[in-house]
């Protein structure tokens, strides 16, 4: 806009000064006492007087307009300043962005673990399996089977060698159980002692398997409790697995997984109970 202002000046009122300092030069030189007319001495000297008073108020005009184009030309480059430092600050503003966003996805992360055992929690099972069922209900997954196990005695376990010990069962139960999983499995700490695993498209018999493989390297470990204590001891587990069926919801899933792994308890620990 300033631009075109500018422009405007330029051409369209020079071109109407020009003409109107053309107009009165002229009517001044026909005026002039020089033309031998006595008579009109005294119109003569009036109208010369009227004419240089135009001619006057005719560059006033163009100062004016010269001193308006200045004034735009400074006004263009205000803007331009101006313009530089909104780059300079949108600039900053999207880096400082882009952290801002770095750290919330760092912070959700870090929400979604568990910071004893390095697995996901509940909050992440409480987000993730909605979306497996709307996966397996939407054809995207052909099925999915879930474990849910619980070490054995826990409670007795942290009440003869501490809390401390047991931090160290768990983290370590977690960590042999990982290495057990295939590659898209998600394992999840459900809370206390207990554990969830999601396999997607594993079918019943498949991730009975894999149940019975983490169990067996469970309980082929022998745990040392303290760096400087020769004392050992060997967990067990048990284990309920289920399959996803069409009516499922995220309660019923995880029920008769459950239920399952209940089962595994009620007949003597150790052990993999399908439903």
């Amino acid at each position: 806009s300033i631009n075109a202002s500018q422009s405007y000046i330029l051409t369209s009122d020079q071109d109407f000064t020009a003409a109107m300092e053309s107009g009165l030069v002229e009517i001044g030189t026909m005026v002039t006492p020089a033309s031998g007319c006595n008579d009109l001495e005294t119109l003569c000297l009036q109208i010369s007087d009227r004419v240089g008073k135009l001619h006057a108020c005719v560059q006033r005009k163009k100062q004016a307009d010269i001193a308006r184009v200045l004034n735009l030309d400074k006004e263009r480059q205000n803007a331009q300043k101006r313009l530089v430092k909104s780059k300079r600050d949108y600039d900053e503003f999207l880096r400082q962005s882009h952290e801002m966003l770095k750290e919330i996805e760092t912070l959700k992360a870090v929400s979604l673990h568990d910071p004893l055992t390095e697995v996901y929690n509940r909050r992440a099972y409480d987000n993730q399996l909605p979306k497996t069922l709307a996966a397996f209900k939407n054809k995207v997954l052909k099925t999915c089977s879930m474990i849910v196990f619980d070490i054995d005695n826990f409670r007795e376990f942290n009440n003869t060698y501490g809390h401390l010990a047991g931090d160290r069962v768990l983290a370590y139960v977690a960590k042999l159980t990982r290495e057990s999983l295939r590659g898209d499995d998600l394992i999840f700490r459900y809370g206390g002692d207990e554990f969830v695993i999601l396999m997607p498209n594993a079918f019943m018999d498949a991730a009975a398997g894999v149940a019975e493989k983490v169990r067996r390297n469970i309980t082929s470990v022998e745990f040392k409790l303290f760096k400087n204590s020769d004392v050992t001891v060997r967990v067990t587990v048990s284990m309920g697995v289920a399959e996803i069926n069409l009516d499922d919801d995220t309660s019923s899933f995880f029920s008769r997984a459950d239920r399952a792994m209940f089962v595994s308890n009620s007949r003597g620990r150790n052990r993999v109970t399908p439903p």
